[in-house]
């Protein structure tokens, strides 16, 4: 409070919209069918399942990052098919103690997100490179992205869909600088959930 009294330049990571997550998770697909080499394709493809499961499931984006490869076989292909289990192992929700997660959603939201079909896509891109075990959310050598990486796409996306589609934000967003200002992989994503939720 102290510092804002005195002039902080203070910024909270805006909602993004449901509407705005549909055309968001669609600019990954197309990005990553257009790709010109499986290294991109499967960028895109992680990232696509970033956003869905930070949206779906109210995640912070370094709680997105720690969805664990070795036990998401299992938990995808479980015996329902309405439902999926997203493993993750480390420190959520304020937790002091790294331990392992088991998040419960549905495979296909009400408003038409099928996070299951995005971990499908994300399994084969992990099979395509070998890898069994170790972060889900990771970059061609199986090592584990950062929440800036995520970031950098994020806001190509949303630049790309604010100059395709301005309607869909706010009328303050004026520039893509301005998009930077406002969204982040942060917070966004479960502001949006949070919004959606109450809505």
């Amino acid at each position: 409070g102290c510092k804002k009294r005195m002039g902080q330049d203070w910024r909270p990571n805006r909602a993004i919209s449901n509407e705005l997550v549909h055309r968001l998770l669609a600019f990954c697909k197309e990005r990553y069918k257009s790709s010109d080499s499986f290294d991109k394709t499967a960028d895109w493809i992680i990232a696509g399942t970033y956003f869905a499961t930070g949206y779906v499931c109210s995640l912070r984006g370094p709680e997105g990052l720690l969805v664990d490869l070795e036990e998401l076989p299992a938990m995808i292909n479980q015996s329902n098919p309405d439902e999926i289990a997203i493993p993750l192992l480390g420190r959520v929700k304020g937790e002091t103690n790294v331990r392992h997660h088991k998040l419960f959603s549905v495979a296909t939201t009400l408003s038409g997100i099928d996070i299951k079909t995005w971990y499908r896509r994300s399994l084969l891109v992990h099979r395509a490179y070998g890898r069994t075990r170790g972060p889900a959310v990771c970059d061609s050598k199986g090592l584990q992205l950062f929440t800036r990486d995520l970031n950098f796409k994020f806001w190509e996306a949303l630049g790309e869909i604010w100059q395709q589609e301005p309607e869909l934000f706010l009328s303050d967003i004026k520039t893509l600088p301005d998009i930077e200002l406002v969204y982040n992989v942060f917070r966004s994503l479960r502001r949006g959930s949070d919004s959606r939720a109450i809505e």
